[in-house]
């Protein structure tokens, strides 16, 4: 029995958890308990706050409760059926329909598909300058104000992003430095609204980091948008999946040092190999598996059995994977024992690993890719 194992050492940066909180110094005033339970109370009562603004927001793009459709009706009644499906009070900006009034009688046609695009068929025919305002809310209300007004609805709001930057840093594509990843996920929460935020010059939305944490001062919308990409970008990230291609290749006796190094360093010089009869494929299996537990598939045939098995680990390059393939062969043998091969080797999450080495006089190398490429695809914005 010959056992064999290639490590590939890759160097990966690892995400960097922020800098611990400095000590207070021995002179430093003890805190007061009534104030620290005050603010937390406070930060408490904002938080519930937010959560049922979200919660109405949520209403917003939902349905109503059955189909309507909307012809030539006075925009009150439209607004009322409005206020009925969500649960809430609306509140116009005067601005956004003019100090005659009258508004309410104006006509308004709409199939009223969703919730939100029935009201925004109200602001379009009761608002002359309909481009220039928003909806968004504020204390259980839904308002309709322009950006000035929108900016004064701004709530404060933490985000825990550690365990997020942790996955972004596993995706193909992420930065090659971790300092990166927090601006990279900020743009991706920015995208389309960049005007709005702060580190594009902005004034409605603010954020800060402390570390892996965010401080996002926004309008409740901004929130609501937030919490919706980052749901979104956390679906299309590799820890849910990763989708291993491996290859085991056998290398022909006489193919020199250097071709080897070229396969070793580029799939094109690999694949160039056996095209033309250098080298042969042995074996090319395919394996889904969840990133965060082993995951193997076995190959029974012919007297060969074929076993993979990726197994995720922890290294100083960060996570890492080991992707050990087995071929057990009874085939030829004289005494019906196995002969067995392994090979095993390290690989990151979208990086391509290659190792080689010989085992009973053959020179084999073996390829192993674990690609997630939805993430990078959203925060490209495709």
């Amino acid at each position: 029995m010959t056992h064999a194992l290639v490590s590939i050492a890759i160097v990966c940066a690892t995400l960097q958890q922020g800098v611990p909180p400095k000590l207070a110094p021995k002179d430093a005033p003890a805190a007061d308990p009534a104030q620290a339970k005050r603010e937390a109370f406070l930060a408490d009562v904002a938080a519930q706050a937010l959560a049922s603004d979200l919660a109405l927001l949520e209403r917003l793009d939902g349905r109503f409760g059955k189909a309507v459709s909307f012809r030539d009706a006075p925009a009150g009644d439209v607004l009322k059926a409005i206020k009925d499906a969500v649960k809430a009070p609306i509140e116009i900006d005067v601005r956004a329909v003019g100090e005659s009034g009258g508004w309410a009688l104006k006509p308004v046609s709409c199939e009223g598909a969703s919730i939100r695009s029935a009201l925004d068929a109200v602001l379009r025919a009761i608002s002359p300058e309909y481009e220039t305002y928003v909806v968004d809310v504020a204390a259980g209300l839904l308002v309709i104000t322009d950006p000035d007004g929108q900016r004064r609805l701004r709530t404060q709001a933490q985000y825990a992003f550690g365990p997020l930057l942790q996955r972004m840093a596993t995706m193909e594509g992420a930065p090659s430095s971790s300092d990166d990843l927090p601006r990279m996920l900020a743009d991706y929460l920015a995208a389309g609204s960049e005007d709005a935020w702060s580190m594009t010059g902005g004034e409605t939305v603010t954020i800060e980091w402390t570390g892996p944490v965010a401080t996002i001062d926004a309008p409740p919308s901004y929130h609501h948008d937030i919490r919706r990409r980052v749901a979104r970008l956390e679906q299309a990230l590799p820890a849910a999946t990763l989708q291993w291609s491996i290859r085991v290749v056998e290398i022909g006796a006489g193919l020199d040092s250097a071709s080897i190094d070229g396969a070793v360093a580029s799939p094109e010089a690999l694949e160039k190999l056996v095209k033309d009869g250098s080298a042969r494929v042995v074996s090319a299996p395919r394996l889904l598996a969840a990133a965060t537990e082993p995951a193997e598939m076995r190959i029974d045939g012919d007297g060969r059995t074929l076993e993979v098995r990726v197994e995720p680990s922890r290294g100083a390059e960060g996570r890492v994977f080991v992707v050990r393939m087995t071929e057990r062969s009874t085939k030829g043998a004289a005494d019906g024992a196995a002969a067995v091969r392994t090979i095993a080797l390290r690989a990151l999450p979208g990086i391509r690993s290659v190792g080689v080495v010989e085992i009973d006089g053959k020179r084999l190398l073996l390829e192993a890719i674990g690609r997630s490429q939805e993430a990078a695809e959203l925060l490209r914005g495709k």
